[in-house]
């Protein structure tokens, strides 16, 4: 086995390079790996990470890591299309077994043990990367303008759109308007390689795939990769490679290099290399451990959470609130927000008196929390009068309000300046109601040096909640053509996350309207609201910096496309179906890992489990294999047995597209009695089951795009009947 195939190296520094012909795997053993892909940087502890093919990276550490270099042939070998896909770490789930593997290779390396029995433990870490890490090429670089790229994405853009020409500096700096020297320090200072040795070896990068995937001649390659003549690519590819153009394509995977020299390597002797891999092999056998344990893991703080229901028309109001329809939906009290999208006057001026008092009446009696838009300060004290008469009505019928209500009157700054709002304010002073003021600051959003010279303003009003209109911003989320975006991507709001953070506002006051519901990249006739995990995803990433976030009721189709409960003909979503649950859960401590959430509470453990694959890349039509998933104790379980319930929503259960296809939901116009039979049976699967900890752990199946919120009741005296908090 040549050198460069497996190395344990420490004190490494490796400068800026482009991996050629295969992927490296890094693994950091002993204190933090930094790495730089493009222009991103990343620090990396006690994970696999891996290198792409043609990935410029730089990296370095202070202690041991694991170095794999593996050849486009070790996957053309067992059928996979090297060349047709990318790979990321973050998909495999085998995570444990892979780290398994590579100890085991260097164990055997350095033991100098025969080919086949190296080879054969290589091909079965090919074997987990091939099927549990790769990723749509198509998308995984339609992803790295985004993620890697950064400020020089305009730069690298041309350069991967034009590289089968001679591209030079003076034709990037004629076409970008951007200096030749500009560029040139760019490259040096960035990315920390010269702007002709960074297209040198992306067209490097280039003609190895089609020397091992083609039968095309040099010359041909070569004129498709714009050099002026077949001498000039052979001597440019010997002088990185060492070798021609025709001797590389009969290189064996043994005999090829990664293309860069290690700068340090372990001065250690084999045999102290010996005992530290052994004494690796027998660490790694102690700390395994099950996937999940329900006794381990540090949770997070409490953050409050809401949850804001946005009431788009009259005709939602009305049928919400006056047609007997809020029972029905069975929504969570305490965490929700009602945000009446039509102004106060829009309302006042369409509805009577008698249902504007039964509106008020069902938000006092229901203690339910309503956000009204202010428009005219001439409405205040019809809000006023509309809430004491439902009072009064209420004390007459001798209702017993056992629930605090809340009024949220929000002033939109896009309509009136700050002044204005103080002047309106004062107004609300006299209404003898439960009342909050609230500031829509999105029109700000687009204009941070306005928000910059007013800010001291705002937060002397005092305002309860600050809200941001996703569908009011320029552009969603601030991100410029993010229609091919990742949701993963798409949701890391790196441009308002710049703005937010120059100005000094209270986050648990920051709410966030209209969440963007997200279409599949690789499934058009799907979209956010029906998987569950990437909803998942989504609320869990948002609420890093929102306080709130918003969501329609029903899907409106001509407004903005916001994540939505029910869709247009009113059939309830997987959004929908799981609600409640999600909200409850992001209100709560919880340990959070990539694909689960858990909650241990006085009487039972609920753990929120949710596939991690379809995050990656957005397909619902992916033949993935099922992954076993194993929960168990640390500890000896105090129990024998326990008694679990188990709710599953996957492309069966709980799948409206399963149950009624898009077609013919759009085709038909329901009735209410109809839609209340869909809704019946739209539910996930559930399996009541009792389990022993003792004698294994818990083996849950977990299917692609699929989610389970499973409960597991410590003290058999109080499992209830009442699955308030289970799906």
């Amino acid at each position: 086995m040549p050198n460069s195939y497996l190395r344990i190296l420490s004190n490494v520094e490796y400068p800026t390079t482009r991996c050629q012909d295969g992927i490296i795997l890094f693994w950091p053993l002993e204190s933090d790996m930094h790495v730089q892909k493009f222009r991103k940087q990343m620090t990396i502890n006690n994970d696999i990470y891996i290198i792409n093919n043609a990935d410029v990276f730089s990296v370095n550490t202070k202690g041991r890591m694991i170095m794999l270099y593996l050849t486009s042939d070790w996957f053309t070998e067992q059928g996979f299309s090297f060349f047709e896909f990318q790979y990321t770490s973050n998909l495999i789930k085998s995570s444990n077994l892979l780290k398994d593997l590579i100890l085991q290779l260097a164990l055997k390396r350095i033991n100098y043990d025969n080919q086949e029995m190296l080879d054969q433990l290589t091909r079965e870490i090919v074997q987990i990367i091939g099927t549990e890490a790769v990723v749509d090429k198509d998308i995984a670089v339609n992803q790295y303008n985004y993620t890697y790229y950064d400020d020089l994405k305009e730069e690298l853009d041309y350069i991967d759109n034009h590289i089968e020409t001679r591209l030079t500096l003076k034709d990037i700096s004629t076409d970008l308007f951007i200096s030749k020297s500009n560029i040139s320090s760019q490259f040096h200072q960035l990315i920390g390689m010269g702007f002709k040795r960074y297209v040198d070896t992306l067209k490097i990068s280039k003609s190895i795939e089609m020397l091992l995937t083609t039968s095309a001649t040099i010359s041909h390659i070569s004129d498709t990769l714009g050099f002026s003549n077949m001498s000039t690519f052979s001597k440019m590819f010997k002088g990185y490679l060492g070798v021609t153009p025709n001797d590389y394509r009969k290189l064996s995977k043994y005999d090829k290099n990664v293309m860069f020299k290690v700068n340090i390597e372990t001065d250690e002797d084999i045999e102290t290399f010996k005992t530290y891999v052994e004494d690796l092999v027998e660490q790694h056998n102690i700390e395994k451990y099950e996937d999940i344990q329900l006794d381990v893991g540090k949770p997070n703080k409490i953050k409050p959470f809401h949850s804001i229901i946005q009431i788009q028309s009259i005709e939602e109001i009305r049928f919400l609130f006056l047609y007997d329809k809020f029972e029905k939906y069975d929504f969570s009290r305490n965490d929700v927000i009602f945000y009446i999208v039509p102004t106060l006057t829009e309302i006042c001026d369409v509805m009577t008196y008698d249902d504007k008092r039964k509106i008020a009446e069902l938000i006092i009696e229901k203690g339910l929390r309503v956000a009204f838009n202010i428009d005219n300060y001439r409405v205040i004290d019809h809000l006023g009068i509309c809430f004491n008469d439902a009072v009064l009505k209420l004390k007459n019928a001798k209702k017993t309000i056992t629930h605090e209500y809340e009024v949220i009157s929000v002033f939109n700054l896009d309509e009136k300046e700050i002044r204005e709002v103080y002047r309106d304010i004062i107004k609300f002073q006299d209404l003898h109601i439960n009342h909050v003021i609230a500031l829509d600051m999105t029109c700000l959003l687009d204009d941070p040096v306005l928000l910059k010279s007013i800010e001291l303003q705002i937060k002397r009003l005092k305002f309860e909640y600050l809200f941001i209109d996703n569908a009011k911003l320029k552009t969603s989320y601030l991100i410029d053509e993010n229609e091919r975006l990742l949701l993963k991507n798409e949701i890391q709001l790196k441009n308002l996350k710049a703005i937010l953070n120059e100005i000094d506002f209270v986050k648990e006051k920051m709410i966030l309207l209209n969440v963007e519901n997200h279409q599949l990249i690789n499934d058009k006739d799907n979209d956010l609201s029906n998987s569950a995990p990437l909803i998942i995803e989504t609320i869990s990433t948002l609420r890093e910096t929102f306080a709130g976030l918003g969501f329609n009721l029903y899907d409106h189709t001509q407004l903005f496309n916001t994540l939505h409960l029910f869709d247009k003909n009113g059939f309830k979503t997987t959004f929908g179906l799981i609600f409640n649950e999600l909200t409850w859960l992001f209100n709560q401590e919880y340990v959070d890992a990539s694909y689960y959430k858990k909650v241990e509470l006085e009487d039972r453990y609920v753990l929120c489990l949710y596939d991690w694959r379809i995050i990656e890349n957005e397909a619902t039509n992916e033949n993935y294999e099922d992954s076993h998933v194993y929960v168990s104790f640390d500890q000896t379980p105090p129990n024998k047995s326990y008694f679990i319930f188990i709710g599953k929503i996957n492309r069966y259960s709980g799948n409206l597209n399963h149950l009624i296809a898009k077609d013919l939901r759009n085709k038909y116009d329901w009735t209410s009695a109809f839609l209340d039979t869909i809704d019946y049976y739209f539910k996930p699967m559930v399996e009541e089951i009792e389990h022993d900890f003792t004698e294994k752990s818990l083996d849950i199946n977990l299917s692609y795009n699929s989610f389970y919120m499973i409960t597991i009741f410590k003290n058999e005296s109080k499992i209830k009947r009442a699955w308030h908090n289970s799906i």
